[in-house]
């Protein structure tokens, strides 16, 4: 007796069997090079793909990122070969997937169907058949995908078991696969039971199939899925001798997802809450960023800031592309352009990198921001302030769309959260912010941007910038009001600014109540920032205005003082007057030139997390002297030129 699954009848095994599912699945993050994908081919998927060949009796199912695809396409088309005869020879079947290894659950429903559809026809023009299995990134579920998935023309799906237990699925039938559905359309879900590496790492290959064969039944209809991305695969010696032992052990049926689904069906429905893997665990422990988890993905957007403004920008970029009417190919690219910017490493702190990673994260933003340009209606297109709830926050944000950048505000801090300059297809905001799970004895205090003011008692030093200005008597983050905003200019209103007080007539350590008006104004290749502060008795303190830029890791700063005095700025280190500041980024092609008017000292100081270069932090700093009632104002300005060839040392 059998469960029937939709379009056939459950078939039951040799008694005692257990069927066996093994799988490869590598997915590259956006913005590897070719000696990346060399380094990778070489030393991991080729051996193998080679050993895998050696033993047709085993079966394995694959996941290629479309990326990668196309790279080994180019590059080494022997291994197209190679895969081609094992799916040929029914012992290799492809999965697909979205094409630039998206979360799809926070992408789109057109796009993930897009990206689906991009990947399959990939492989099927390389293999000569179409998946009808697909392989989600990191696991990441929610209970709306079936209606996408099945829209795409898959079939099933592949989730961690924990996940699977988490919806009630318990005992044996945690070996079996499941239905699920949503708005009607019904899918099948398979338990990912082991990760090939941690069964290396837990015993001999021999232990290794005595474990398989536990998970055996009478009536031989379950099944165990054991996969792995190739890098976690180190010991091949380890996985040679467990191929010999699984073609030969009479316990254990070799198969592949589509062969042991239209044999046994599926063992019961299910529907499953949100959820995703990490590292093998899809349920940690509670506490910090793990607590998070088991509500899913979305969690990471909301607990992570950058990982939230990327998304905002994703969907920002998504909406502009949308609207792009008439020119196919300009939509066509553009979208392209999007896909490739909703790669899921970018988003999230993957155990091996992800957000974390500064070139993923410029390769993502390099992505959006193509897809924004190619959107564009040149012919039409004229520089101008929105005004828009672009992060989700509840509170409008104001962003300059310009033709040589973009300059986003926030009205918390009044700060630049993102500078793009669009002939490099960079974004000078995209730094990076410690949370407390990530480093908790130096997370930050707040979001490290652009035009951060601290009112300070003394000039700042490197411990101060390091430190976060924990010794300010005001947070950097305190919002503004908006009070103006034309095409070109903006203007935002802080009250009860706190200035240190250490002068006659007022207590040590208390602090005076200012006003500030903060003025944003931009040009075609250049924007200004205008402080105007009034404070109702004598004021003399200190502003630091705290610019963190993600230029790249080989630039160059110099700093221009008076009478033509400069100063190379390459490790940490306070300088004194100052004119200018000029840093040559070779990444995104550009000199950014920062004026300073009359600045008595500044800060300068590259920034590393666990030990990977971010961005570079620039503290221009005035001494602030103002007499109760009298206005005081200072401007500093940032323009942009093409960096032209031998310009940078």
């Amino acid at each position: 007796m059998g469960i029937h699954r939709p379009g056939g009848t459950r078939v039951s095994g040799p008694a005692g069997t257990v069927n066996l599912v093994l799988g490869m699945c590598s997915q590259r993050p956006v913005g590897c090079s070719d000696s990346d994908y060399e380094s990778f081919y070489q030393d991991r998927y080729k051996p193998l793909a080679q050993l895998a060949y050696r033993f047709p009796q085993c079966r394995w199912m694959f996941h290629l990122g479309g990326e990668l695809l196309e790279w080994i396409d180019r590059c080494h088309p022997e291994l197209i070969m190679l895969l081609k005869e094992m799916v040929r020879r029914r012992q290799m079947e492809p999965l697909g997937g979205g094409f630039y290894t998206p979360a799809l659950p926070i992408i789109p429903a057109l796009d993930r169907v897009g990206q689906i559809e991009k990947l399959t026809t990939g492989l099927r023009v390389r293999f000569g058949t179409r998946p009808r299995g697909v392989w989600l990134a990191d696991c990441v579920w929610e209970p709306s995908l079936p209606h996408s998935l099945v829209g795409a023309g898959m079939e099933y799906a592949f989730l961690d078991r924990r996940q699977v237990a988490a919806a009630g699925v318990t005992g044996g039938k945690i070996h079996r696969a499941h239905l699920t559905e949503n708005e009607g359309r019904v899918m099948s879900l398979m338990p990912i039971h082991h990760r090939l590496g941690r069964l290396i790492e837990a015993g001999s290959p021999e232990q290794a199939v005595a474990s398989l064969c536990d998970a055996g039944d009478a009536e031989g209809s379950r099944v165990v899925v054991a996969v792995d991305e190739p890098e976690a695969l180190g010991d091949h010696r380890w996985l040679e001798r467990f191929l010999e032992l699984i073609s030969t052990d009479t316990r254990i049926v070799p198969t592949t997802p589509r062969a042991y689904l239209r044999r046994h069906g599926t063992g019961g429905f299910v529907y499953l809450e949100c959820g995703m893997d990490i590292g093998g665990n899809s349920f940690p422990p509670a506490g910090g960023m793990s607590a998070g988890d088991r509500g899913g993905f979305r969690r990471h957007l909301s607990h992570l800031p950058d990982s939230r403004l990327l998304y905002a920008k994703m969907v920002h970029a998504n909406l502009l592309v949308t609207q792009v009417r008439g020119d196919r190919e300009r939509r066509r690219a553009a979208r392209n352009d999007l896909w490739r910017g909703q790669c899921a490493h970018a988003y999230w702190g993957r155990p091996d990198g992800g957000i974390h990673t500064r070139r993923t994260r410029d390769a993502v933003y390099a992505s959006l921001l193509q897809a924004e340009v190619q959107a564009r209606d040149q012919t039409s297109f004229l520089p101008s302030i929105i005004r828009t709830d672009y992060d989700m926050d509840g509170h409008p944000e104001l962003l300059y769309h310009g033709r040589q950048y973009n300059a986003y505000v926030h009205t918390v801090g009044g700060m630049l959260f993102e500078l793009d300059y669009l002939p490099g297809s960079v974004n000078y905001m995209n730094t990076f912010t410690r949370t407390d799970d990530q480093a908790p004895e130096r997370a930050d205090p707040y979001l490290k941007r652009g035009f951060l003011d601290h009112f300070l008692a003394s000039a700042p030093t490197v411990a101060d910038y390091t430190g976060g200005f924990r010794s300010a008597p005001g947070r950097a983050d305190e919002r503004y009001v908006v009070q103006s905003v034309d095409s070109d200019s903006l203007t935002l209103l802080r009250r009860g600014v706190s200035i240190p007080a250490p002068v006659p007539g007022v207590d040590a350590g208390s602090s005076v109540p200012a006003t500030l008006h903060k003025s944003y104004r931009f040009r075609a290749r250049s924007m200004a920032v205008r402080y105007d502060l009034a404070a109702e008795q004598d004021v003399d303190a200190w502003l630091g205005v705290e610019i963190n830029l993600a230029v790249a890791a080989g630039s160059t700063a110099l700093a221009h003082g008076p009478r033509g005095a400069q100063r190379a700025l390459r490790q940490p280190v306070s300088f004194g007057p100052t004119a200018y500041v000029e840093i040559d980024d070779p990444g995104g092609g550009a000199r950014l030139t920062i004026r300073t008017g009359d600045a008595q000292a500044g800060v300068y100081a590259p920034v590393r997390v666990g030990g990977d270069y971010q961005y570079c932090g620039l503290v221009i700093v005035w001494r602030l002297r103002s007499a109760g009632g009298m206005p005081w104002t200072r401007r500093i300005s940032i323009a942009f030129s093409r960096l032209r060839a031998g310009r940078v040392s």
